[in-house]
């Protein structure tokens, strides 16, 4: 739920149900990346609640475009991370069926 000036569209504050700081902070982080962005921070109103809340000032760009965009981009990295881990993950499986050993954090234990 975005919560906005009708008159000034470069500055919102959105309103996210049932996430927490994992969420928040990485909005965050991609948002001020942006050199569209003058300011971002995020909230939590109260730890009982189940919502953070994301300001976002733009140096005039719309806000919620601005977000949007942000969003769009951390969804991108989230795959990225997913395809680097899968491929990881296959090759370390055929390592250890081709030449019959085990990662080296398999064969060592967890210490």
């Amino acid at each position: 739920m975005e919560h906005g000036s009708v008159a000034d569209s470069s500055a919102s504050t959105f309103s996210i149900m049932e996430e927490d700081h994992t969420l928040a902070n990485s909005v965050r982080f991609v948002l001020n990346q942006d050199p569209r962005v003058a300011f971002c921070g995020y909230s939590i109103p109260h730890p009982a609640d189940n919502k953070v809340n994301i300001r976002v000032q733009t140096t005039g760009d719309p806000a919620k475009d601005v977000m949007k965009d942000a969003l769009q981009d951390l969804m991108v990295m989230g795959q990225h991370v997913t395809v680097s881990a899968t491929c990881w993950i296959l090759c370390c499986a055929c390592v250890m069926t081709r030449f019959g050993v085990g990662c080296f954090r398999y064969t060592q234990g967890f210490r």
